[in-house]
């Protein structure tokens, strides 16, 4: 996705956005890490955001996609529903050197089950997408569908 240069105003109006609602956040808990989330088709990319501060002076310890070395930490998420989803993925993109054979959560189960799995783990999910109701399940089921195939011409556009 095309990176745009946006005007400092709108990293200062972030910055002050993120030190607002962590405040909120650390009088109910002590908020020590952070991950960037967004819309992956949005002109917004709140990473960027760190290239002007360090969250470190907000007392958070890491920022998954900055702080760890994904060679040592093997990297599972559920993009666009599936355990391999990397021909869908926009921006939560990491080099590692692991290899994620894993197509259902079933997979990632029986690994688990077998102590299959690298020692070091970090698993991204959207609950929003997982449902034990039939009727919200096939919705977002079919819905993530239509926006894979969005985002899989977005990467082939921007090659």
């Amino acid at each position: 996705m095309m990176k745009i240069d946006f005007p400092i105003k709108y990293f200062e109006k972030a910055i002050e956005l993120f030190e607002y609602e962590l405040n909120k956040l650390n009088e109910i808990a002590d908020i020590k890490t952070i991950c960037a989330y967004g819309s992956p088709l949005s002109k917004w990319d709140s990473e960027r955001l760190w290239g002007r501060y360090d969250f470190r002076q907000y007392g958070i310890l890491g920022e998954p996609y900055l702080s760890i070395n994904f060679d040592e930490v093997f990297y599972l998420k559920d993009t666009g529903r599936k355990g391999n989803g990397e021909n869908v993925t926009i921006r939560d993109k990491v080099t590692s050197q692991f290899i994620n054979n894993y197509k259902s959560t079933f997979d990632i189960i029986e690994a688990a089950e077998k102590n299959d799995l690298p020692e070091k783990l970090l698993i991204n999910t959207r609950p929003h997408r997982w449902s034990d109701k039939l009727l919200p399940w096939v919705i977002e089921l079919l819905l993530q569908n239509i926006k894979n195939i969005g985002k899989k011409v977005l990467i082939k556009i921007n090659k």
